[in-house]
């Protein structure tokens, strides 16, 4: 007890602590800190590194159960084993360093997604744990290493993952992954759909990859059920038809970079592509032999909601609904009981950051009059839809699905 006593005694020198509102310690260097291979250290509070945090061996720990916990500065501070318990996620500001491994216990590591410069960096280790929808990295992660390597990546509420092969890894590769539609993304220019090659004929509205490395490599997507990846297909079990496809930056036009490997369901599986150089690409996501998506007589669904406030995948989509004003909507939860209605649903079109009328579209919250209580926002689960829209000269379409909604 009494030599970590004096290990302790020694960290703290050079350290300034000051104490926040909620009485959790933050931690600001400006000298130099260092860990010793066997000790653990718990931080409570924020990480600001002005100073040298680097040459660590033990354990540095994030432990907040009430607030956000954050790692700021001018250095990167560098971790030899990153533990994440904060169910209110870590966002880093600065670039984060790991060199032993990651065990994600609770929240996500969240980095500013402006700014791929900024990540956390596994250097020579490919150690994570414990990844899951609930614990990854929300943004930009970065790999150098002597293996293959598969990013713990996602976005809110879902893990998304992106392997590389070796020789990728050994010239450092980083990448984030967008619940988004690459054409109306929030932190790029935007990629038309419409820009094809020639063997192009869909490209995924619902999300897409940023890789960034100089070294070609062969890259291994993953879907889920809420990919929609039998829109891309004519035969809904061929997934053979799927391939990868990037938005070249020479070009400026959607390419296919093709498929090696192709396993997997509707609700799961994953696709390798052919070798490529990621910087040629400004990104990559899944492409297919048939656009279903938004045709002379068909619309396409967007089937989840994330409805914690920052305006991305708010509400429900419909794309194409607009062309449909005669249409009715109706949701019901899991037991059938309909907790919103609405006659000539349609996609709001906010400019200049305004805010989207919660009554204009279904936004996780009942408007319904018997059961459900209306204003209410309902609970986070799988729900159902029904949509019945007309078509001139045809009639009355109706298609029904599911629909899952994240609070």
């Amino acid at each position: 007890m009494k030599f970590k006593y004096y290990i302790l005694r020694i960290l703290f020198i050079n350290i300034q602590l000051f104490y926040a509102q909620t009485s959790d310690m933050n931690i600001a260097t400006d000298g130099s800190l260092k860990t010793h291979p066997d000790s653990q250290i718990g931080i409570f509070g924020d990480l600001n590194n002005d100073g040298e945090f680097t040459e660590n061996g033990g354990e540095v720990g994030f432990y907040n159960q009430d607030e956000i916990q954050t790692i700021t500065g001018t250095n990167a501070p560098e971790i030899s084993d990153l533990i994440v318990d904060i169910p209110n996620d870590l966002e880093i500001e600065v670039n984060t360093i790991v060199n032993t491994g990651v065990l994600f216990s609770q929240g996500r590591v969240v980095t500013p997604r402006i700014d791929p410069s900024i990540s956390l960096d596994l250097l020579n280790t490919d150690l994570y744990v414990n990844e899951s929808d609930d614990t990854h990295v929300d943004g930009y992660t970065s790999y150098t290493g002597n293996n293959a390597y598969t990013f713990p990546i996602g976005d809110d509420f879902r893990l998304r993952p992106l392997g590389i092969e070796i020789n990728a890894a050994n010239n450092t590769s980083n990448a984030a992954y967008f619940y988004e539609d690459p054409n109306t993304p929030t932190t790029f220019n935007g990629f038309n759909r419409e820009e094809l090659d020639f063997d192009v004929s869909a490209v995924s509205p619902v999300e897409f990859w940023d890789l960034d490395g100089e070294d070609s490599t062969r890259v291994t997507l993953t879907w889920d059920a809420l990919s929609s990846v039998t829109n891309l297909i004519d035969d809904d079990n061929d997934f053979t038809e799927l391939f990868i496809t990037g938005w070249s930056i020479e070009e400026e036009k959607w390419v296919n970079l093709g498929n090696t490997n192709v396993v997997g369901t509707e609700n799961a599986g994953e696709l390798t592509s052919a070798p490529f150089i990621p910087n040629e690409y400004e990104v990559i996501t899944f492409g297919g032999e048939i656009d279903r998506f938004i045709t002379e007589y068909e619309i396409f669904v967007f089937n989840a909601i994330s409805a914690n406030e920052d305006d991305i995948n708010a509400y429900f989509r419909i794309a194409g609904i607009k062309e449909f004003p005669n249409n009715n909507l109706q949701i019901f939860n899991r037991w059938g009981v309909k907790v919103f209605e609405q006659d000539g649903y349609k996609e709001p079109e906010p400019r200049n950051g305004d805010k989207i009328d919660p009554d204009s579209v279904f936004m996780g919250i009942s408007n319904a009059r018997a059961t459900i209580k209306q204003g209410e926002k309902l609970p986070t689960g799988t729900y159902y839809y029904v949509l019945s829209y007309e078509v001139e000269n045809i009639g009355v379409k109706k298609t029904a699905g599911y629909l899952y909604l994240q609070l």
